[in-house]
């Protein structure tokens, strides 16, 4: 299987203000569009993941986590993703049962967490 290529905006290479990011190219006579030999690919249906791999992170399903009830979702296959409405109380309580349960978290450092709770606890029995 082939390598998919680097989909970067027409004469990205030539013009330095220009990101290397995508962009359609819309012009009449743009070669580009035309899809002509010895022009950048652009991408297309046939470019796409796999089904089974489609939105996967680093190979893991991923699950948003809004409440308490939602670690019931979770399994070893999948990859949690703390939601960001969720308040410190109960993200205190996700992140210790996602510790116990041995989860791994997307989007959040769960020992890095904990520790600068406890900094914040300390700090307010003073």
């Amino acid at each position: 299987m082939k390598k998919k290529p680097k989909f970067l905006r027409q004469d990205v290479h030539k013009v330095k203000r220009l990101k290397k990011k995508w962009r359609k190219p819309k012009g009449m006579h743009n070669k580009m569009r035309l899809g002509l030999r010895g022009h950048r690919k652009s991408p297309s249906i046939g470019y796409s993941n796999k089904k089974e791999i489609k939105g996967c992170v680093g190979g893991l399903r991923p699950v948003i986590i809004k409440n308490v009830g939602d670690l019931n979702k979770l399994n070893k296959s999948c990859i949690a993703i703390i939601s960001s409405k969720l308040g410190l109380k109960k993200r205190i309580m996700v992140v210790n049962k996602l510790k116990q349960m041995d989860v791994s978290v997307a989007n959040l450092d769960i020992n890095e967490f904990l520790k600068k709770i406890e900094k914040k606890e300390v700090k307010e029995q003073k």
